[in-house]
């Protein structure tokens, strides 16, 4: 066996997805857009391969604006990538909703599924969709840039962080959750397309960017709404700090992203950097989640994000990153989180005695 143990195999085959309910919005999108798409899904199609299908939208979508921007994202991207934009961000959104459906509808809701659309919304989509965005606020050599994409992850691990301990995954806090977000993403990517990404750039009151000002209220919304409800819910149910230490982890990748934005090599590199960090950040959400589903121990001090942190520290301190360093660490962090992804994504399906991407029982 590779990633888990006996112990957590036996507890993989027990564990009962739980949820809290939906938000005002998302119950109307249910009965407007997701159940009427969902009765046109064919019984071949497997839920998990509709989960790929989603982040590869979106991936594409990423991919399609970058290519037309470079490393500092200095460039103004044409409209037709934020159009693009707005179109894989909404299908992305619709079948990310559509995979759970499926499953229920077909009878085969498996912890390998939680994981694949968990796990990829909090790594691959949160990422995606975040650079996205810094392209279509104009952001260019601002430090709103790794603020938004550490903002687009971190209440993933705080949302699991609590289903750890209380075994009650909340899809909204304050009747605001992902799929809000989502549309509300879709709404910026039209305005830079009708509008150009400079509209972003006007002040209110001639002191705050617009832009500028949209990631500070979701850094405020976060702080006064989402963290005091997972933290108080944690304490509650723990009643210790201990609890607390779990979040040493993504700490140490997000203050890592920082100190590489005030290095020199970030100057050359950002977008390699971003990627880095945010990839590490991900694999993080993706063990919590294993950690979750496996009711096992997520270990505090780990030796991954450990070196990621000396290496920011070190770089900012030593020009000792060139290009190839750069590319190296992000090359190397994005295979780290899609071989853990299809390595354990196997062992479970092995240890369920499932197939991955079809409807059918494995041999």
């Amino acid at each position: 066996m590779g990633y888990l143990t006996t112990e957590a195999v036996e507890n993989l085959s027990k564990h009962k997805y739980c949820s809290s309910e939906y938000s005002t919005f998302m119950n109307f999108l249910n009965r407007a857009l997701w159940t009427p798409c969902s009765n046109f899904l064919p019984d071949w199609l497997a839920p998990n391969l509709i989960t790929i299908l989603s982040t590869v939208s979106i991936m594409f979508a990423c991919f399609y604006a970058i290519g037309h921007n470079d490393l500092l994202f200095s460039a103004t991207v044409p409209p037709d990538t934020m159009l693009i934009g707005a179109i894989g961000i909404f299908i992305y959104s619709l079948l990310d909703n559509l995979d759970g459906k499926q499953a229920r509808r077909l009878g085969v809701s498996s912890p390998l599924g939680q994981l694949l659309d968990h796990g990829l919304d909090a790594s691959v989509n949160a990422l995606s969709i975040g650079l996205l965005l810094v392209q279509a606020l104009n952001f260019h050599d601002s430090i709103m840039i790794p603020t938004l994409l550490v903002f687009m992850q971190l209440p993933c691990f705080f949302t699991f962080w609590e289903e750890y301990y209380c075994g009650i995954m909340k899809l909204q806090v304050g009747g605001l959750g992902a799929d809000e977000f989502n549309f509300l993403s879709i709404g910026i990517m039209l305005v830079s397309y009708f509008s150009g990404t400079e509209f972003w750039d006007n002040k209110i009151f001639s002191a705050i960017p617009l832009n500028t000002l949209y990631v500070s209220v979701l850094i405020i919304l976060f702080l006064i709404i989402g963290l005091p409800s997972f933290t108080s819910s944690v304490y509650y149910k723990t009643n210790t700090l201990k609890s607390f230490l779990l979040l040493i982890p993504p700490m140490q990748v997000y203050l890592g992203i920082y100190i590489f934005y005030f290095s020199e090599a970030y100057k050359h590199y950002a977008l390699l950097f971003l990627i880095a960090g945010c990839a590490l950040g991900g694999l993080l959400n993706c063990r919590l989640i294993i950690s979750v589903t496996c009711n096992v121990e997520f270990k505090i001090f780990r030796l991954d994000t450990t070196l990621f942190f000396l290496f920011a520290i070190a770089s900012y301190y030593y020009e000792i990153v060139n290009f190839w360093i750069a590319a190296g660490l992000c090359g190397a962090m994005t295979l780290y989180l899609f071989f853990y992804l299809y390595s354990i994504s196997c062992e479970i399906a092995e240890c369920l005695g499932i197939n991955v991407l079809t409807v059918r029982k494995a041999n």
